[in-house]
């Protein structure tokens, strides 16, 4: 009797370890997947110098973008206020935004800026910004703009 309870103590600690690592494992790797936005969050960043409201209907937003062109695809920027809009500004989807003065669209290079000109119905209250990894994953706020001026 003593054999078969070790033997079903044993049984019980390997079903146990296997669904701890059934669980822990994928719970591991989802949260580790979050953390690529952690590396960048804090990397894409709206100019308040050349952000501001161009009347009639349009938002001239400037954004900054560190050393991280590699593993973003673009951002989203979130014009908010009493009807708030969303843009997704991508190399190849950017519906609704065009580049301040004209040209060719294009995203910023590492370490430089682009002004992009949307189109809007009235003056937003804030400005807000979300890289977009590559692969489509969208982080949380990188940076925000409470104070547009005129332009």
């Amino acid at each position: 009797s003593q054999i078969v309870s070790t033997v079903l103590l044993i049984l019980i600690a390997i079903a146990a370890a296997g669904l701890i690592i059934g669980f822990v494992i994928p719970f591991v790797k989802n949260k580790l997947s979050g953390g690529d936005c952690l590396e960048i969050i804090n990397k894409v960043k709206i100019s308040p110098r050349y952000t501001c409201y161009d009347d009639p209907n349009s938002v001239l937003v400037q954004i900054h973008i560190d050393d991280i062109r590699d593993v973003i695809d673009g951002f989203s920027v979130e014009l908010g206020g009493p009807s708030s809009k969303n843009y997704n500004i991508l190399e190849d989807d950017h519906t609704g935004v065009s580049m301040y003065e004209g040209g060719s669209f294009e995203l910023p290079n590492n370490t430089e800026e682009r002004t992009y000109n949307m189109s809007v119905t009235v003056k937003p209250e804030y400005i807000k910004v979300y890289p977009i990894l590559k692969g489509g994953k969208s982080c949380g706020e990188a940076d925000s703009e409470t104070d547009i001026k005129d332009c």
